[in-house]
């Protein structure tokens, strides 16, 4: 069941993201590979003069893009359920609109938590490309193409990070009326958060060489 729901967020945040491309730009992303490990498979590390390449592979970023938006689309689910799972959510969109998170709606809640989604993707590839070039990524330390050490602690990196940067710095900043309610909230945002990174550690898992 957990491979069914895995699976399915993948085909989601492909479908998801494609259709915010094409509304925005009125086109199909033809440009943008499928989150598949074909992405990955055409991340070789070198340049087009084959060359060492210092940058972050583009279907690595892809790869955690579509994981990020996948994972917070089964975030939905905790969020949904807890009485003050979504209240992160109005707190970021009240940040990025300039308003009161009881004055955002629904809708810039919701985009506003795919976004913040896909970003921590964004913030994986970052860290794991980082580590995967350091002396803790050797070929031994390699199963089915991803760098065993790099990868637990890039995943383990993003979840403390968006849970510690929304519950001690957004929240208390910009929360509004749910700092009287911070406790609850940051309870409510470790469980959400917990569920984003299992899910994501799956997504971006199926990504790599190897992954199924």
């Amino acid at each position: 069941m957990i491979e069914r729901l895995v699976a399915r967020a993948g085909r989601v945040a492909d479908t998801g993201l494609e259709w915010l491309v094409r509304s925005r730009f009125d086109r199909r992303p033809t440009s943008i590979p499928r989150f598949t490990s074909a992405a990955v498979l055409a991340a070789t590390g070198t340049d087009r003069a084959g060359g060492a390449r210092r940058s972050v592979p583009l279907a690595l970023l892809v790869a955690g893009v579509r994981a990020g938006f996948g994972a917070a689309v089964v975030m939905d689910l905790p969020m949904a359920i807890q009485k003050e799972g979504y209240t992160p959510a109005y707190v970021a969109a009240g940040v990025l609109r300039g308003q009161d998170p009881e004055a955002v709606s629904r809708i810039d809640a919701t985009i506003a938590h795919h976004g913040a989604g896909a970003l921590g993707g964004v913030l994986f590839a970052l860290v794991y490309a980082a580590l995967d070039t350091t002396a803790i990524s050797t070929a031994e330390s390699r199963s089915e193409g991803i760098s065993t050490p790099a990868y637990p602690i890039a995943v383990g990196f993003v979840v403390v990070f968006v849970y510690a940067f929304f519950a001690r710095f957004v929240l208390v900043r910009f929360g509004g009326e749910a700092r009287d309610r911070a406790g609850a909230v940051r309870r409510a945002w470790a469980v959400s958060t917990l569920v984003y990174g299992a899910v994501f550690a799956a997504l971006v898992a199926r990504a790599f060489p190897g992954g199924n």
